[in-house]
């Protein structure tokens, strides 16, 4: 399959993601089950890629946000068990079951249209009881899980399967997160008496799987560590050895020599100090990069840094590469990622806009390309460089 190279795209490497969920099967042990979270698009890494992917590597769930993610993922991993982590309304059921989704429940009515819908496809549909131990959104409370869980095991088609809660804090909050933990499991317990059978409980995100062993459960539901980056308060002491997926790149596609006392980009805002070689990149907030790094950002040029040049615009972004030696209009610029040996990191760039790791990914748009490689070599062929026109005097 031939991409468009020709502006900006990224790069998603599915060996690395592949490395990434055997070294939280190393970590979490053979008896915790893997909930590889690859809804919002995967977090932007293109859903159907991660999702075939992981369930390769081992994953023993896909979790999604919503009934259609659970369609599409079932549509790329068609053997797959997958877990549905959000509220949905009632006339969605068929989608979940046509799925043959796992939902986390927290709503009878529901779970009555589930077990209607299951009837119809002669299907026992398993499902988990979303619990509300300190996240304050969706979920039961603990004194009611149980009779909740009496509700679902009368309806028919439907099978009381696990019992799931969320940290809202597990970076920041250890008291709160512990008691989280005992709270979920004593109500795994309560559920387990009454279906007669054990049930699985999970609750440990990223964070939480770094920093509570305990909170690993039955399953864990990661999704920062699956895509190589590092909860930015977890624990040092707990490291889970997994690299980044995603590089994102674009194309040189200008260059301008520009006086003293230019300016650059709308409002005037930087006005160059100096005779200054300004590049222009085929990427803008349109396609996702945050607008807040405007002055203060950086791309990769030929392995060096250059520093964003006034406001980031919807289609282009310039970068001085007034001491950047031999850049030449269709280079490739790196964005997020390593480019010789210099690296700029999803986790600097949230913290230099003042948000998190997920943000920056799961923003990118759809005319960002999505390009599968593998560290074992299987990457696309490039096009030859299209000759983007400009001023590109030495």
């Amino acid at each position: 399959m031939a991409f468009d190279l020709s502006r900006a795209w990224a790069e998603i490497d599915l060996g690395v993601l592949r490395g990434n969920v055997r070294a939280l099967r190393d970590h979490v042990g053979p008896l915790v089950g893997i909930a590889a979270v690859v809804k919002a698009d995967a977090y932007g890494h293109g859903l159907r890629l991660v999702a075939r992917s992981a369930s390769e590597a081992g994953a023993d769930w896909l979790a999604v946000a919503t009934p259609r993610e659970a369609e599409e993922a079932r549509e790329a991993s068609p053997g797959a068990a997958i877990m549905v982590l959000s509220p949905f309304l009632p006339g969605d059921a068929g989608a979940v079951v046509r799925a043959r989704a796992t939902p986390l429940l927290s709503n009878i009515e529901t779970a009555r249209a589930l077990s209607r819908e299951a009837i119809e496809a002669d299907y026992r549909l398993p499902v988990h009881i979303k619990v509300d131990t300190g996240m304050g959104r969706a979920g039961v409370d603990e004194a009611s899980a149980p009779a909740f869980a009496r509700a679902l095991l009368e309806l028919e088609g439907l099978e009381v399967d696990g019992v799931a809660s969320q940290f809202p804090s597990a970076d920041t909050d250890e008291g709160l997160s512990r008691n989280q933990i005992a709270r979920l499991s004593a109500v795994r317990d309560a559920v387990s008496r009454l279906a007669r059978r054990r049930i699985v409980a999970h609750i440990a995100n990223s964070a939480g799987i770094r920093r509570y062993p305990e909170g690993h459960l039955d399953a864990v539901r990661p999704g920062l560590l699956l895509y190589g980056f590092s909860p930015a308060l977890a624990a040092p002491d707990s490291p889970v050895p997994v690299e980044p997926v995603m590089t994102l790149k674009a194309r040189v596609v200008l260059l301008r020599h520009m006086p003293a006392g230019a300016s650059i980009s709308y409002g005037g805002d930087c006005v160059l100090s100096r005779p200054s070689k300004v590049a222009m990149l085929g990427i803008g907030y349109g396609d996702g990069y945050p607008r807040r790094l405007s002055g203060r950002g950086a791309a990769l040029l030929r392995g060096l840094r250059a520093r964003i040049l006034g406001r980031v615009c919807m289609d282009v972004t310039m970068v001085d590469a007034t001491d950047i030696g031999g850049v030449s209009v269709g280079d490739e610029a790196v964005l997020i990622g390593r480019q010789m040996g210099e690296r700029i990191s999803v986790e600097e760039i949230a913290r230099l806009v003042q948000t998190t790791e997920h943000d920056i990914t799961t923003r990118l748009t759809s005319r960002v390309v999505r390009v599968p490689l593998d560290r074992r070599g299987l990457v696309p062929e490039r096009p030859p460089n299209r000759g983007a026109a400009g001023d590109s005097a030495p």
